[in-house]
């Protein structure tokens, strides 16, 4: 199944900035907090937090903190 054409540019930008090399600056313009914290909320109603630190990988807390306030997750069931 092929998903559609998004209609919204921030979809498109999401879409595009998901699998963006890590030095691609048009999705990667705000150097992530040396800790931060991401709250997820499950299905069945509890939740979790992510805490990351930066400094333990840089590149994939750069990746979590552009998906983060891009909105990948919002909106998402996890189980």
């Amino acid at each position: 199944h092929e998903p559609s054409a998004p209609s919204c540019p921030h979809v498109a930008k999401l879409l595009r900035c998901a699998y963006a090399p890590p030095h691609d600056v048009s999705c990667f313009d705000t150097p992530p907090p040396a800790e931060f914290r991401v709250e997820f909320r499950l299905h069945s109603g509890g939740s979790f937090i992510a805490r990351v630190v930066s400094a333990w990988a840089p590149p994939f807390a750069q990746r979590f903190w552009q998906l983060v306030k891009l909105g990948w997750w919002s909106g998402v069931p996890i189980y």
